[in-house]
C-alpha cells in the first residue's frame, strides 16, 4: 500500500463532511498532544540522566569553582 501524497489528502478531507472534518480535527489534535507528551517524556528522562550523571556533576562543580569569584565581583547575577 502506497502512502497518500498530502494534495490526495487535502482532496479526501474536502469530501468530507462538516461533522467528520471536526472529527478528523480532533483526532489529529489528540495524536499531536499525544506524541509531544511522549517526546517531552524521552526528554526529562534524559536530563534526569543527565543530572544524575557523576561525569557531568563533576564538569558543573568545576564550572562552578572557575567562577566563584565573579560572584563578588559587585555586579549581581543575571
Amino acid at each position: 500500500m502506497s502512502a497518500l501524497s498530502l494534495p490526495q489528502i487535502e482532496e479526501s478531507v474536502q469530501k468530507l463532511s462538516l461533522p467528520e472534518q471536526v472529527e478528523l480535527m480532533a483526532w489529529l489534535a489528540r495524536t499531536i498532544q499525544r506524541q509531544t507528551v511522549s517526546i517531552q517524556d524521552v526528554v526529562d528522562d534524559e536530563l534526569i540522566a543527565m543530572a544524575n550523571d557523576p561525569d557531568i556533576q563533576r564538569e558543573l562543580a568545576s564550572i562552578q569553582a572557575e567562577f566563584i569569584g565573579t560572584e563578588t565581583d559587585g555586579l549581581g547575577g543575571i
